[in-house]
């Protein structure tokens, strides 16, 4: 074990449940303590402390690189910020915990869990294509949107005040 990681070359789930699995963890009791509030959420930075204490020294021989990081946070997150000044999104802890946890005990994951990567997938390949097809990220189509939705919302207040004269 020391030259060779633990499921290296795996998919991060699967990974991270041989390590809970080897360590014996309980991913919600370890979780639980990082929620002072006890109200079910934790910021990103927190989630990424818990794991590293929770898998202490295979934390390094896990590997996570921020993508994966993301790959395991987007399904559970609250509304993404949109806008300079929004509160951060927040992680859904847990039913994280309790997913990765089932995943570690029985070797496969919950209808719920692939129901959110689901999700996940069909945006990420909704990116790829919008990128692809029209040279455009989700992003930008994003404030597009919110530009026109807001240009025709006035538009269409100031035809209903008379301030606009129809012709």
């Amino acid at each position: 074990m020391d030259t060779i990681g633990t499921g290296e070359g795996e998919p991060i789930w699967d990974r991270m449940a041989k390590i809970i699995r080897m360590r014996r963890l309980d991913v919600r009791q370890l979780m639980a303590g990082f929620d002072r509030a006890k109200k079910g959420f934790v910021d990103l930075s927190t989630l990424r402390r818990a794991f590293s204490n929770g898998f202490a020294s295979q934390w390094t021989e896990l590997a996570m690189t921020s993508a994966e990081f993301a790959e395991v946070t987007e399904p559970y997150l609250t509304r993404v910020p949109q806008q300079q000044g929004e509160p951060m999104a927040l992680v859904q802890w847990r039913q994280l915990a309790q997913d990765l946890q089932m995943l570690a005990e029985t070797g496969r994951p919950t209808a719920d869990f692939l129901e959110r990567l689901a999700v996940v997938e069909a945006k990420n390949r909704a990116t790829v294509m919008l990128q692809k097809d029209y040279g455009v990220t989700q992003d930008e189509l994003k404030l597009a949107f919110d530009y026109f939705s807001t240009y025709f919302t006035h538009a269409k207040n100031a035809t209903k005040s008379g301030a606009i004269n129809k012709k």
